[in-house]
């Protein structure tokens, strides 16, 4: 009787979910800055004062590389930067994201394909970026395609010509639901892209995700 309770019990503790004592004040975090303003922006605000060191970056492989040389414990960033990081890591896929065509045109409709864009009015990030990456190899031509790496002088030019940008979701929903100036439709064909959060160890991992979702 004594050995079956004491299996039990045991069993019961294997169960138990145990949130990993992790100090935020020794975490330093690094994270893309679209996904930081439009996805996590509670999270940050939360916690600022908390964490030891946060670093937001609109290029996903400066986050990569301090993450490399041990200056970050954990990143979070688009899931096609992971083919930079060294050594041995733990991958969380935090969720998927779409991606609009963003616009001052008006009466676009709610939903369209890349072969209704025309490259040579496309406005996007520098190749940094994997979305412009990703760009520039569907339409084969850099020359078409005009490149911006500050998002307020983009947007703006968007907003005074007939130039176009493709941006993910969330941020274009936001977008044009604060500034009128602006249409969006969302793209049928364009894949979406994974947010994923990058650490070396499992504690960090586990911690973080209990925050992030």
């Amino acid at each position: 009787n004594l050995k079956n309770k004491s299996q039990h019990l045991l069993d019961d503790l294997k169960s138990l979910s145990v949130t990993p004592q992790i100090n935020w004040e020794l975490l330093r975090i690094g994270i893309l800055d679209n996904i930081a303003a439009y996805h996590y922006s509670n999270f940050i605000a939360q916690h600022l004062n908390d964490i030891k060191h946060l670093q937001i970056s609109v290029k996903g492989i400066d986050l990569v590389k301090h993450f490399n040389d041990g200056q970050l414990d954990a990143i979070i960033i688009n899931e096609e930067n992971q083919s930079d990081i060294e050594g041995e890591f733990l991958e969380n896929k935090l969720f998927q994201e779409g991606f609009a065509l963003v616009s001052s045109q008006s009466a676009l409709p709610s939903a369209l394909s890349l072969k209704q864009i025309t490259s040579s009015k496309l406005l996007i990030a520098p190749r940094y970026c994997p979305v412009s990456q990703q760009l520039l190899n569907i339409f084969n031509s850099s020359d078409d395609l005009k490149q911006i790496g500050h998002t307020n002088t983009l947007l703006e030019v968007i907003a005074n010509s007939d130039y176009q940008t493709i941006l993910p979701m969330q941020m274009a929903k936001t977008l044009t639901t604060n500034d009128h100036r602006f249409q969006a439709s969302g793209l049928t064909d364009f894949p979406p892209r994974t947010i994923s959060l990058f650490s070396r160890t499992e504690d960090v991992q586990n911690f973080l995700v209990s925050y992030l979702r």
